[in-house]
């Protein structure tokens, strides 16, 4: 049984020509509702596919999927209390043209009431034609202020899903503010080779 003030943790998984696996994971406290695990699951996938994989698709190239995500109920210190599943969800981007190297992403920063708990986000899928001189187009930096407020925004189902950082110096789920920036360049992530490391 879910319960408010439980943290879930939400990990979505990315495919990329020559990617490996690319992963986005986001923090949420159940704010507010009832329901079983099964109902917070419907709550996660309904948000990854329409809300997040909804606009992420806009903005990015047709060589990467949003392939599928999981989820946990995470404590305080961050160890998982329980797993509550995961789903396929498979959304293609849509952006025609060649995708950068898998390095290169779409970045965001989401802010909080406390210095330096902060939330940031390395987004997938850039491509050729959303950059010019350098720069990210004004279509694509448009697209990337609305996935922000995705970031920001809590999302209500059978809960209320307030998103936030889990801070390991306070040991507590810190939730974002109505605050957070784009950045107006491609951002540079470095990533092990594809079949190296673990």
């Amino acid at each position: 049984m879910a319960t408010v003030g439980e943290i879930v943790r939400v990990a979505i998984h990315y495919t990329g020509n020559n990617a490996g696996d690319v992963m986005n994971v986001f923090h949420f406290v159940l704010s507010a509702g009832t329901g079983t695990d099964v109902d917070l699951l419907d709550d996660l996938a309904v948000w990854v596919a329409d809300e997040w994989g909804g606009r992420w698709e806009l903005m990015a190239s047709q060589g990467y999927t949003l392939e599928s995500f999981e989820a946990d109920i995470i404590n305080p210190d961050g160890t998982v209390d329980r797993n509550i599943g995961g789903d396929v969800i498979d959304i293609p981007g849509t952006v025609s043209g060649d995708a950068l190297p898998a390095q290169n992403a779409y970045w965001m920063m989401a802010y909080t009431a406390v210095p330096k708990a902060r939330g940031s986000k390395y987004v997938p899928g850039t491509t050729e034609t959303e950059v010019a001189n350098g720069a990210l187009t004004a279509g694509v930096l448009a697209d990337l202020a609305l996935l922000l407020a995705i970031y920001l925004t809590p999302y209500t189902g059978s809960f209320t899903l307030t998103p936030g950082v889990l801070s390991r110096v306070l040991e507590a789920f810190v939730p974002f503010i109505a605050s957070g920036l784009i950045e107006t360049l491609t951002a540079t992530q470095r990533r092990r080779k594809v079949g190296v490391g673990i």
